[in-house]
């Protein structure tokens, strides 16, 4: 199997209730981002960024604790009609106290690659890649063609998937 969930902490299973998509049923979404760039020769380049966006769905979140292999393997979504947003978290791998050299090389290796459907041949092209302890948010077009896998190794990451669509 190329994708196998595991469980850092609990996390609660909500049933699926269809509703219709109202206004009621919106829910907001606080973005809140922060990344400093800081250069030995160079000034340093900060950047924030902050808004909110409604979300509107009569489904709940889908979040998963998941280990990835090798092989690629769709995205699991959890059955979601629509993902308004996909965050997913790539762990650092945890090392002993004072890990060999090979092992920080091995561990530094361990990249979450993710790629749209496969080219006519049966082969991936890589579009993004999350490094151990990196994380990604994005609004995908067509999440149900998202694929993923690690280079070497297995990693584990958290995946959460936002339904419903969004305002913006």
């Amino acid at each position: 199997m190329a994708i196998e969930e595991f469980d850092l902490e609990p996390t609660l299973e909500e049933p699926v209730i269809d509703e219709p998509k109202t206004v009621e049923n919106a829910a907001l979404l606080t973005i809140v981002e922060s990344l400093c760039y800081e250069g030995s020769d160079q000034p340093s380049t900060h950047h924030q960024d902050a808004y909110d966006k409604t979300i509107i769905s009569g489904e709940f979140p889908y979040q998963r604790n998941l280990k990835i292999t090798e092989k690629w393997a769709p995205v699991d979504l959890g059955g979601l009609e629509s993902v308004s947003v996909l965050h997913i978290s790539c762990a650092k791998p945890q090392l002993r106290v004072t890990p060999t050299e090979e092992e920080k090389t091995l561990n530094a290796q361990k990249l979450l690659e993710i790629a749209g459907p496969p080219d006519s041949n049966g082969d991936f092209m890589p579009l993004l890649i999350l490094s151990p302890g990196e994380s990604m948010r994005v609004t995908p077009a067509c999440p149900s063609r998202l694929y993923m896998r690690t280079r070497t190794g297995t990693v584990r990451i958290q995946l959460l998937a936002l339904p419903g669509e969004s305002d913006a």
